[in-house]
């Protein structure tokens, strides 16, 4: 179900500030006339198709006007200590993602990947 009208998304490829864990945020905005508007950071980083997979789940979620503080008394979400939510729904969409990304890349760089995929997924409990 799409709940907005209309979307704009920005997504701007920065270093990370001093002092920041972040490595990659989503800011919402919304207009009356249903204008959804997310400006996406995302930190140099090499798991860029992760985080751009993660953030664009998150505009997902707004369009579903999914009720986020709901899903943290579910045990779906965490909320920050910044006031930003974390979903497990963008967690899995980036892992699916970097997980095709790392499946798709030429040999040498797939084993070298792999090695580090895996290590992922055992820390994550998968």
């Amino acid at each position: 179900m799409l709940a907005a009208s209309h979307v704009s998304a920005t997504v701007r490829y920065a270093l990370r500030a001093p002092g920041t864990t972040n490595r990659a945020r989503a800011v919402f905005r919304e207009r009356s006339s249903g204008l959804l508007i997310a400006d996406i950071e995302i930190t140099v980083s090499p798991d860029l198709a992760e985080l751009l997979a993660h953030e664009f789940e998150h505009v997902i979620e707004q369009l579903d006007r999914v009720n986020l503080q709901q899903l943290v008394r579910q045990g779906q979400a965490v909320k920050m200590p910044d006031g930003a939510f974390e979903t497990r729904r963008a967690i899995a969409a980036g892992q699916r993602v970097m997980g095709e990304a790392v499946d798709n890349a030429p040999d040498k760089m797939r084993r070298a990947s792999g090695s580090l995929w895996r290590a992922v997924r055992r820390m994550m409990g998968r």
